[in-house]
């Protein structure tokens, strides 16, 4: 993962009316606002700011060194950043004893652990939760990974250990009836499709015209999708998100409720420097 792509994550973790209140549209207002009082991009900045990145005190050499600016110039700029968007949402925010900043505690063991028994046994409920739980569970999951590549496989095995059945009727594999559990529906559509990464349209071949997919009802037929685009997202990553903007990664496939409001306050943060990218 990226240094920027981590960045973003660690961004998406932090409290929604902190995201809002820095990366929202009247924070992104702002911010363009000072950019064309200072010629210089800031977006990025303040982002590191707000993930402790970067710490206040350092605005200056941060600026001097990534934008070769003079020391006036980027004192100017860290006051106008603190004045304008961060006071602002420190008040509102926080009661007057302060608080402690900026990202929330992390404990990765404990986030492993939880992680981990979703996988094992409460995998049918959440691929069915809704989009909030959904984009919290991502962040979760990329946190860890970032930390600990090596959950990608613990993940995967409980993926394929799970006993959860997701469909009624028994799974037919090699003339043979099968519980039809989330780890045998796997083993089926491996059976047809191979281990290689494969296509949406090799998805929905699958879910059409497999034998033991004729028979599900509709409501079934979307979550045993689910649970393939989730196969695919772990087996495969970071592959699998070839494409995609990098806000928008999951492991756990999410419908995204999508309008023009959360559009508009959308800010993308992208890199600023070659070294950022």
């Amino acid at each position: 993962m990226s240094y920027v792509s981590d960045c973003l994550l660690r961004f998406r973790s932090l409290p929604p009316d902190w995201q809002e209140e820095v990366g929202g549209l009247n924070a992104y207002r702002k911010i363009i606002t000072l950019e064309k009082k200072h010629g210089v991009e800031l977006g990025f900045l303040v982002m590191l700011l707000t993930i402790g990145e970067l710490a206040f005190e350092d605005i200056e050499e941060y600026l001097g060194k990534k934008h070769n600016l003079a020391a006036e110039k980027s004192k100017m700029i860290s006051e106008d950043l603190q004045n304008e968007i961060f006071a602002p949402a420190i008040k509102k925010l926080f009661a007057p004893n302060g608080p402690a900043f900026f990202a929330p505690e992390f404990d990765l063991q404990e986030e492993m652990r939880n992680v981990s028994s979703v996988f094992e046994s409460n995998l049918t409920n959440s691929l069915g939760a809704g989009q909030d739980y959904l984009q919290d569970l991502n962040v979760k999951i990329f946190r860890i990974l970032n930390e600990q590549p090596d959950f990608e496989d613990k993940i995967l095995k409980d993926l394929f250990s799970n006993t959860e059945k997701i469909t009624e009727k028994p799974l037919i594999i090699n003339k043979k009836r099968y519980i039809p559990s989330v780890g045998n529906w796997l083993n089926d559509f491996i059976k047809h499709n191979g281990t290689e990464i494969f296509n949406n349209v090799a998805l929905t071949r699958y879910i059409m015209n497999s034998s033991n997919c004729k028979n599900l009802s509709e409501t079934e037929k979307k979550l045993l999708t689910k649970l393939i685009i989730l196969y695919r997202n772990i087996k495969f990553f970071p592959e699998s998100m070839n494409g995609v903007p990098v806000e928008e990664w999951e492991i756990f496939p999410v419908e995204r409720k999508r309008d023009l409001r959360s559009k508009a306050r959308k800010v993308s943060w992208p890199p600023r420097t070659e070294e950022e990218k």
